[in-house]
């Protein structure tokens, strides 16, 4: 049987059961098969039906109202993120942050339409956590599974769920994930009944950076406020990188506090319980950068689930989430009918930066919580369960539970070494290399994307790594891979070490949950916590003196196969990602049962795009059969001629917040902006204009007319010269009238056709026009302006460049326009209307009045340049 679930329709009796904004597609127990249909989308958030909302004591308001006597607007209406009063760009799917919540059962047929309505942007779906057996071209990894679906496109995902648990799905293009692109996917056993469930992703937010701005930040530094802003520290040490945390979200929920503790009242996550009752919630970390330690007060947990897993149960007060993993816990509702803070604080020190959600019993006031935190005693320490390192501050009275120390549900053993068919690979993620030259990388190695799909174009790659250029003491920029011989036991140390190191890694890895083995950690002070000296256990080996770390291997050399002290390989846990901490060293093992390029990357999304990856290339010649019309890629180098369909062109645009605030309605410092006028009553979209820019320079005004005084673009002349100058006008929404001061302008060509000569004294352009004109530097020597102004009524919206002349004085002087007179009307080009207001003295030229240029040009522009020296002296 066949469901189909429409994506503009809610399940609503599935809204009890999960949080606001995490809508449920859920497929029957009976279907065999089931379709969803999900579709990206720009949306801004703080709006509702085009207005702009305020959010107080936990509601929303329209903005132009005292919330102390008005109506709440419903808060599933809004997209919030952390209620920030500005509006700001997000990407949606079907219309929410986080995208519903796909629910399935074991043994099930899935189809997902993914369909692209962004403007500028390609995307993909990667479904975190399954192995996708059988069908390795639906993981939805750009240029290593599938190419980008490109704007307008869709691309149907097929696969069958042979796993149970708590997995996502999210965008694995660029920064898209962290934008919005993630929701959860939730399989249910159908011969297990259904405990009533909560669905909480978290993430690391901020409204200002997303990570491609946190990236860009650090390649190329990042500031706030005239302040440069240096990378954070854990509580061992290790750094965090240059994220600029606002705010922590739960399900696309949150507070942002101002410098002062202060917060804005924005609505939060509730999560309604019974009293009595036993819960199961489902935690995802879905964010950017940073290790959450998660809490209820007032309860305790109970960790069940790592990574979709079973585990046997395990009371914890804390557990440590980072990027990519997930943790199930079983929450019984056994305390007094109120409400409780759930809570989720980051590692850093020196810092409190948090989410909060609201555990609520039913019958309880529709109010924040006043619960407070248990506290840790030393005769009684609380139990934190995945930390990234050994040992919390002593004085914290709080206990560390590593993920090696938890066992699965049901007996499992690690696949054992096999003689001739066990591999076994030591990879170091890390940042080595030298000052402008130490990216992220897997063993000196930073991953570039092939420009094909390499499932279905493997002979067109050509930036495969050569292990003659990427050396021992090496960094390069490659397609960096390792092949996986079928069936082959492959055991995987992943470290974090050498110059590189100083950053803790959740590394994910694609097609496969991996057994964790061993885990070994640094030497620490047991009193403040902090990393003292890395393991002994791995000899990084290469160049002492650069300490890349890129050819590790056992410091012991018995060490091998099954004979590694500590090695755990009866009742090994299971997980798809796992923290690799600093100075220290992960051990997991697979078979390599499973054909396909899978993925395997740190899941710290700034990490990934700037190189820390590779792909395990497994069993390439039993790959199973690809579908004839997958589409295929490639840079245009030569013809190439396929049977299989081609990818469309993909447009790239720069307005995409503006068409949105022309979609949806735009506000500023919360009031209304209207459409502004042009001189002849014609309204132009709602485009904020903050600046005009000649050739990427100008300056920003504030509302008071003071400028910022950035530096504007300088054109040098030389006086008796004559100039041409191409004017382009690139922008996104205004005509601008430009002038020169103290010159005319002889326009001479128009969007690349030449014209019989015309002395201007303005020309205006809207975006995409283009006009030469020829200018006779035969004033005297200084700085002129050049001046663009829009043609908006009330405003002086404006560019400036300065015309200097060759030995002008480098500061700015202050001429005046030229003035339009009754007895000598200035001359304006290309009008959008045939008068300017007679007051403006101001004659308009419409375009067909000129004329294609003929062979007496040269005759007529001496004749003209002998009139204009006339009437400039």
């Amino acid at each position: 049987m066949i469901h189909w679930f429409n994506y503009e329709h809610v399940i609503v009796f599935l809204l009890a059961l999960f949080s606001p904004l995490v809508y449920s597609r859920t497929c029957r127990m009976e279907d065999d098969e089931c379709e969803f249909k999900l579709v990206i989308s720009y949306k801004l958030t703080m709006l509702v039906n085009r207005t702009l909302v305020q959010p107080c004591n936990g509601k929303l308001y329209r903005y132009d109202v005292n919330c102390t006597d008005a109506q709440p607007i419903p808060t599933d209406e809004v997209i919030t993120m952390d209620g920030f009063f500005e509006p700001v760009k997000v990407i949606a799917v079907n219309g929410t942050v986080p995208g519903p919540t796909i629910e399935v059962y074991k043994g099930q047929r899935i189809i997902v339409e993914v369909e692209n309505q962004l403007f500028s942007e390609g995307t993909t779906m990667h479904w975190h956590g399954l192995r996708q057996e059988g069908t390795p071209h639906m993981d939805g990894v750009p240029w290593v599974t599938q190419c980008p679906i490109l704007p307008g496109q869709s691309f149907r995902y097929e696969f069958n769920t042979a796993q149970t648990g708590t997995y996502w799905y999210h965008s694995h293009l660029g920064t898209q994930r962290t934008t919005g692109i993630f929701g959860a996917f939730i399989i249910h056993e159908k011969t297990k009944p259904k405990m009533e469930e909560h669905v909480m992703l978290i993430t690391d937010y901020n409204h200002n950076w997303d990570s491609l701005v946190s990236y860009l930040s650090t390649e190329f530094g990042a500031y706030w406020n005239h302040k440069k802003i240096g990378n954070s520290k854990s509580l061992d040490g290790a750094h965090y990188s240059l994220f600029d945390f606002q705010s922590g979200l739960v399900n696309g929920r949150g507070r942002y506090y101002n410098e002062s503790g202060k917060h804005n009242g924005a609505p939060l996550t509730v999560f309604e319980v019974e009293s009595g009752k036993k819960y199961r919630f489902r935690v995802i970390a879905a964010g950017i950068l940073y290790p959450f330690e998660v809490s209820v007060d007032g309860h305790q947990m109970v960790v069940v689930a790592a990574d979709g897993h079973e585990l046997k149960p395990s009371p914890v007060d804390y557990f440590i989430l980072s990027p990519g993993e997930r943790f199930d816990f079983i929450l019984k509702a056994n305390n007094d009918v109120g409400n409780y803070w759930i809570r989720g604080k980051t590692l850093q020190i020196h810092k409190n930066n948090t989410f909060e959600a609201i555990l609520r019993y039913k019958g309880a006031p529709d109010e924040d919580s006043n619960s407070t935190v248990s506290d840790c005693i030393q005769q009684k320490n609380c139990v934190l369960l995945n930390c990234p390192f050994l040992y919390y501050p002593e004085k914290t009275n709080k206990r560390c539970l590593q993920f090696d120390d938890l066992e699965p549900y049901n007996p499992t053993h690690a696949p054992s070494f096999r003689q001739g068919k066990f591999q076994e690979y030591f990879l170091n993620f890390g940042f080595p290399g030298e000052p402008g030259n130490s990216p992220a990388s897997i063993n000196g190695r930073a991953f570039l994307d092939p420009t094909v799909n390499p499932l279905t174009q493997p002979n067109e790659i050509d930036t495969l790594c050569d292990s003659a250029k990427c050396g021992v003491d090496r960094v390069c920029h490659c397609t960096h891979s390792l092949n996986l011989e079928t069936n082959d036991t492959v055991q995987i140390v992943m470290t974090n070490l050498g110059k590189g190191k100083g950053f803790s890694h959740p590394i994910h890895m694609h097609g496969h949950s991996f057994y964790v083995v061993k885990m070994g950690f640094p030497k620490y002070n047991r009193t403040s916590g902090e990393i003292l000296s890395d393991t002994k256990d791995i000899d990084c080996r290469g160049d002492p003196k650069k300490n890349y770390c890129n050819n590790a291997t056992w410091s012991n050399s018995s060490w091998e196969g099954d004979n590694i002290p500590g090695l755990k390989l009866e009742n090994a846990t299971q997980k798809d990602t796992i923290m690799v901490p600093t100075g220290a060293y992960v051990v997991v093992r697979i078979r390599a049962d499973n054909p396909g390029l899978w993925f395997m990357h740190c899941h710290i999304e700034l990490h990934n795009i700037n190189g820390m990856a590779l792909f395990l290339n497994e069993s390439f010649a039993h790959l199973p059969e690809m579908p004839d019309n997958l589409p295929v890629c490639h840079s245009f180098r030569k013809p190439v001629y396929d049977h299989r369909q081609k990818q469309k062109e993909q447009v790239n645009c720069n307005s995409d917040v503006s068409h949105l605030n022309s979609e949806f309605g735009v506000s500023w410092n919360r009031k209304k902006i209207e459409n502004s006028k042009s001189l002849d009553g014609a309204p132009y979209s709602p485009l904020n204009f903050q600046s005009g820019l000649v050739n990427g320079r100008g300056r920003y005004y504030d509302e008071s007319g003071k400028h910022n005084r950035a530096p504007l673009t300088v054109f040098e002349v030389e006086s008796g010269k004559e100039y041409r100058f191409r004017v382009i006008a690139a922008g996104l929404l205004y005509p601008c009238e430009v002038s020169i001061d103290g010159h005319q302008m002889v326009v001479i060509a128009s969007d690349g056709y030449e014209l019989k000569l015309m002395a201007v004294d303005y020309v205006i352009l809207s975006p995409g026009e283009r006009f030469d004109f020829i200018l006779n530097a035969n004033n005297g020597n200084g700085n002129y302006w050049i001046r663009g102004r829009t043609l908006e009524l009330n405003k002086s919206d404006t560019f400036e460049a300065i015309l200097r002349y060759n030995g002008a004085s480098q500061e700015e002087t202050k001429p005046t326009a030229s003035h339009c007179i009754q007895q000598k009307n200035c001359v304006l080009l290309q009008c959008p209307f045939l008068h300017y207001p007679e007051k403006s003295n101001e004659r308009c030229l419409p375009f067909d009045y000129f004329e294609y240029n003929h062979p007496t040009h040269n005759l007529e522009w001496e004749i003209l340049k002998s009139a204009m020296q006339r009437n400039n002296p």
